[in-house]
């Protein structure tokens, strides 16, 4: 909200060009060797994120599909979907299933060749309420799309945080998220409460976003990762 308030006077959409070509790269470093990319985007800001990514990773070279549920009618949005249509990128609903489909791929493909499954569903401002019940937390089409993504953990890179898991307490739904330990996951601008303390020791974590002024910086005193030259992406760990 700063970025877009009076003292700097970012756009949503430039700011979501520039996290969408982060997550792109960002797939494209931690999945070299995979041809083809499943784009599951939610309905806020996340999946705006996922939408500038599949086309940025069309030009990659890589075979694109969108999960795309419940789009919205921000003028911004039809003019993402516009642009998809453009790169031949087809976006699809209701299930996980439609996309490999829409790649003509096979989801029982073994790990090395199976598409990469970008999880752009649910950015950091989800949280679940203490003794709120899983199937209240995330409610279809959701519900059914993050238990199908579950089963491709070793194939995902999350968005700012895993699908289903609350921003400070991380997985606290277990079988209502994405699961436990994506392959890679990267964080716009900061890393998130919950990365430091309960994202597996497996994961490729990476930070992206590269758009916060120095002085918004100093101001707040953000601990921004250092970037090399004209690097999109910092990988924290491997």
């Amino acid at each position: 909200e700063r970025l877009m308030g009076e003292g700097f006077r970012f756009k949503l959409e430039q700011l979501m060009e520039l996290a969408g070509f982060a997550v792109a790269v960002a797939v494209a470093d931690a999945f070299p060797f995979r041809h083809s990319v499943v784009v599951v985007c939610g309905p806020g800001n996340n999946g705006g994120d996922g939408l500038v990514a599949a086309r940025h990773l069309r030009h990659f070279g890589y075979d694109v599909a969108v999960l795309y549920p419940k789009p919205t009618s921000h003028p911004h949005y039809l003019a993402l979907l516009k642009q998809l249509a453009a790169a031949r990128i087809p976006v699809v609903d209701p299930s996980l299933a439609a996309a490999f489909d829409a790649l003509a791929v096979r989801p029982g493909e073994e790990p090395a060749t199976r598409p990469v499954v970008v999880d752009a569903v649910f950015g950091f401002s989800f949280r679940v309420k203490e003794g709120v019940a899983p199937e209240e937390a995330v409610r279809e089409p959701y519900a059914g799309i993050l238990k199908e993504m579950a089963g491709h953990a070793e194939s995902m890179l999350c968005v700012d945080i895993p699908s289903g898991w609350d921003v400070d307490r991380g997985n606290v739904l277990g079988c209502a998220s994405v699961g436990p330990n994506p392959a890679a996951l990267i964080s716009l601008t900061l890393p998130k409460a919950f990365a430091r303390e309960t994202l597996g020791a497996d994961t490729v974590h990476y930070v992206g976003g590269r758009f916060v002024p120095p002085t918004l910086a100093e101001e707040l005193k953000l601990n921004i990762p250092l970037y090399k030259g004209t690097d999109q992406i910092v990988k924290l760990r491997r």
